[in-house]
């Protein structure tokens, strides 16, 4: 039996999903964090169709730190999402810590320490995150960022779990996150659980960066805000008694599809276009769901 004293106090766990192309980025950053206490790395692979998991041995191998180079890999087939290999993780993890964190991002120097330190003092912490052009995660941008603030979800704010840092004894207060939105909005469901019934709200540590990637087309931002649309309309349903925030109506969404329609055919920069197509799904999405659920959340 190992004894307590050797046992991490932080876990850093993350699910992948077909993630060969970028979770060497994400454990090289991983690797290069410098923690003075005992942490683990915890990976699950969610039933990946492409190498993900020889990827990941192959870093594993090349790995300088001891908690990468000792990294316990769990694989889970089913089910898929964004709720179930997280908790799989959470399930095998020792830390008393857990930071949760995304196989297409990177994390910045320092991240862990101040993820950690933020949820030491609060129980469920937030990274601040900056998307990074064409996946180059070598140098941090230069570019001053504006004051971060954490992202709200039906007036709740949200730790998003892309970098979100949470203590065991609040995530099996809640269960973990709820299967239900394995399709997206575990985080925001996750959090507004945790302001309802316990009162605590994440606090966002300021010096924990974390680095994602950028959309690559403007198919790919559409299914993105879809998926946001669609978590955003369940996340509605479920929590229903605590929503105030203003619906537009039937018609006011078709005239905000067609607007965005014709900005998108007269934008040329990708960025923007990107942009307005993750818009566009999520409009969309909300619409659809609203009436496959039966609720009115647009």
């Amino acid at each position: 039996m190992t004894p307590d004293d050797a046992l991490p106090v932080v876990s850093v766990v993350v699910p992948m999903l077909d993630a060969e192309s970028t979770i060497a980025d994400l454990l090289t950053s991983v690797d290069q964090q410098a923690f003075a206490g005992r942490w683990e790395l915890v990976l699950v692979d969610n039933g990946s169709d492409d190498d993900t998991v020889g990827a990941v041995k192959r870093s594993i191998d090349s790995a300088a730190s001891p908690e990468v180079r000792s990294a316990l890999l769990v694989e889970m087939d089913a089910p898929k999402g964004h709720a179930s290999p997280r908790n799989r993780g959470a399930e095998v993890a020792r830390g008393d810590i857990l930071v949760f964190c995304d196989a297409d991002d990177a994390l910045a120097p320092g991240f862990l320490e101040a993820i950690v330190a933020a949820a030491r003092s609060s129980h469920l912490a937030a990274s601040v995150q900056q998307t990074v052009a064409h996946r180059d995660f070598s140098t941090i941008p230069a570019a001053a960022r504006p004051e971060p603030e954490l992202p709200t979800t039906l007036g709740f704010p949200v730790a998003r779990t892309c970098g979100m840092a949470v203590s065991r004894a609040l995530f099996e207060e809640l269960g973990g996150f709820d299967p239900y939105f394995d399709r997206g909005g575990a985080d925001a469901d996750f959090s507004i659980r945790a302001k309802t019934s316990t009162g605590i709200e994440p606090v966002l540590a300021k010096d924990a960066l974390m680095l994602v990637g950028p959309r690559e087309t403007a198919g790919s931002s559409f299914r993105q805000g879809y998926r946001y649309g669609r978590s955003q309309t369940r996340l509605f349903e479920r929590h229903l008694a605590h929503h105030d925030a203003g619906r537009t109506g039937p018609a006011t969404t078709v005239r905000t599809l067609l607007k965005l329609a014709g900005r998108l055919l007269r934008t040329r920069s990708r960025r923007r276009r990107n942009a307005l197509s993750r818009s566009a799904g999520a409009t969309l999405a909300r619409a659809v769901w609203s009436v496959r659920l039966r609720v009115r959340s647009f």
